[in-house]
């Protein structure tokens, strides 16, 4: 299969899609082949490579984001940041709330979280 610039940017927008994140490609012969970039091109996340090799290693981030499946701990932190929203507390880590302000049932169940939360991270 001939790899074409066309293919490549296929393959970018499909890891576009599925992680939310803007990467650019960029090619210059003169400096060795194709580049992706983000944030304008001041963070290189691959130097630059041949069109073979870029579109493996865009094929990679596909079947690596493709695979992705949620842990417990990602999920807890889910639910956790929800919970947050919906009583208007900042997201912060566990341990920077001020408690003084929260109700008694509020508490319990930032208690339990950050239960769940310790109880996870050991077994991660």
């Amino acid at each position: 299969m001939r790899v074409t610039e066309k293919v490549l940017n296929e393959r970018l927008e499909q890891i576009s899609e599925k992680s939310g994140d803007y990467m650019k490609l960029n090619y210059a012969s003169c400096y060795g082949g194709w580049q992706l970039t983000r944030n304008n091109g001041s963070h290189v996340i691959r130097h630059r490579c041949s069109a073979r090799e870029m579109l493996a290693y865009l094929d990679g981030m596909i079947d690596g984001l493709t695979a992705y499946k949620p842990t417990p701990l990602s999920q807890l932190l889910e639910s956790y940041n929800a919970w947050l929203d919906s009583r208007g507390i900042p997201h912060f880590s566990m341990d920077e709330h001020d408690h003084r302000d929260m109700s008694e049932e509020d508490l319990q169940t930032l208690t339990h979280f950050t239960l769940l939360w310790e109880s996870l991270e050991l077994t991660q």
